[in-house]
């Protein structure tokens, strides 16, 4: 899974058993993120707070997730 936004979604929601995670948004906005692989690394570099109105639920089994600025 590979998506890029030009502007903030409301909610995202990426799942996989198998394979990686790039979630690109604009860093403008702060996101509720909720990430976690089982095998794997996960890197999140933008915005974070729980109590945002975006948010970003991301699961992979076997995989990295890295969600990033677009």
């Amino acid at each position: 899974i590979d998506v890029t936004f030009v502007s903030a979604p409301a909610s995202i929601q990426a799942t996989t058993r198998t394979g990686a995670i790039a979630i690109r948004v604009p860093s403008t906005a702060s996101y509720d993120v909720n990430a976690h692989t089982t095998i794997g690394h996960t890197s999140v570099n933008i915005p974070r707070d729980s109590s945002a109105p975006h948010s970003i639920f991301a699961r992979t089994s076997v995989g990295s997730i890295n969600i990033g600025p677009s």
